[in-house]
């Protein structure tokens, strides 16, 4: 799997993404980003190899790490490459 995002949470915030699978958070598959000054968005992105079986979902968590105001994303895609 490949994740990615632009986001901004604030000025000067850092904001986070990882994988679930099944409703479950993967740390391992945690990244940050810092968002820059004056509201300028960040890029977050992630990649991880994970066994699926039939009915499995996932999906990408989002998070502004640094505060709790509201994360506001540009742009999302999360690309599945099936390995025989």
């Amino acid at each position: 799997f490949i994740a990615t995002y632009d986001g901004k949470g604030g000025n000067n915030n850092a904001i986070g993404l990882k994988l679930a699978l099944n409703g479950t958070p993967i740390d391992a598959s945690e990244c940050t980003s810092f968002a820059g000054g004056g509201g300028q968005f960040g890029k977050a992105m992630t990649q991880y190899m994970l066994r699926m079986e039939p009915d499995d979902e996932v999906t990408m968590w989002a998070a502004n790490i640094d505060a709790t105001t509201n994360l506001d994303i540009a742009r999302l895609k999360l690309l599945a490459h099936a390995i025989p």
